[in-house]
C-alpha cells in the first residue's frame, strides 16, 4: 500500500464522500504550477507534497489573486483547507497514529496508537498565528518541542468518544485502499 501518497488518498477518500465526509477536510489536487479559479474566503491552506513522511515540504499557504505563490515540489500537490475551530487537546491541534495490519480481507487496529500535539497553541482569535506552521503542524519530525502521548490522552481530555470514531476512520480508509486495487 503506498500509504506515503497524500494525492493518492484524497482520490480515493473524495471518491467517496457519504464515506469520508466526515473526516476529511476539503482539498484539491494541483499540478506545480496549476491556477485556480477561486479564492477561498481568506482562509488558510496547507500544501502538501504528493509522497513523503514527516511533513517536510508542507506550507502553510494562503491564495494570492487565484494563485499560490510557492508550491512544495513533486508532481503533485495536495492543497487542503485548514480546519476551523479544530478539536484540541490541551489546547494545541492534534494528530494520531493507529498502527494497522492488512491481512487478506482482515483489518487488525492495535489498541496503542500515538497522538501528536502540535508546538504551538492554538487560538482562533490570533490572526498572527494563522500561518504559523508550528500551531498547525503534528508530526514529530518537524520540531522537536513537540509531544506524543499514548491514546488515552484523549480520555483524559473528555474526547475518548474519537477512539471509536478512529476505529472506523481506518477501517474505511483501508477498505477503500483494498478496493482500489493499490495494494
Amino acid at each position: 500500500i503506498h500509504l506515503d501518497d497524500k494525492v493518492l488518498l484524497h482520490r480515493l477518500l473524495s471518491a467517496s464522500p457519504k464515506a469520508t465526509a466526515s473526516f476529511w477536510p476539503e482539498g484539491v489536487t494541483l499540478a506545480s504550477n496549476a491556477q485556480l479559479n477561486e479564492e477561498p474566503n481568506g482562509i488558510p491552506w496547507i500544501a502538501k507534497q504528493n509522497v513523503g513522511y514527516g511533513s517536510h515540504g508542507n506550507q502553510i499557504v494562503r491564495l494570492n489573486q487565484g494563485r499560490l505563490s510557492t508550491l512544495p515540489r513533486g508532481d503533485a500537490v495536495l492543497l487542503q483547507r485548514l480546519v476551523e475551530s479544530p478539536l484540541l487537546v490541551r489546547g494545541r491541534k492534534f494528530s494520531v497514529r493507529i498502527y494497522t495490519v492488512l491481512v487478506g480481507d482482515r483489518i487488525f487496529l492495535s489498541r496503542d496508537g500515538l497522538v501528536k500535539l502540535a508546538a504551538a497553541p492554538y487560538n482562533d482569535d490570533d490572526n498572527s498565528s494563522k500561518l504559523n506552521p508550528r500551531v498547525h503542524l503534528t508530526n514529530s519530525g518537524r520540531e522537536l518541542e513537540m509531544e506524543q502521548q499514548t491514546l488515552d490522552i484523549l480520555s483524559v481530555h473528555g474526547i475518548d468518544t474519537l477512539r471509536s470514531s478512529l476505529v472506523h476512520i481506518v477501517r474505511t480508509v483501508m477498505i477503500l485502499y483494498r478496493e482500489s486495487a493499490v495494494l
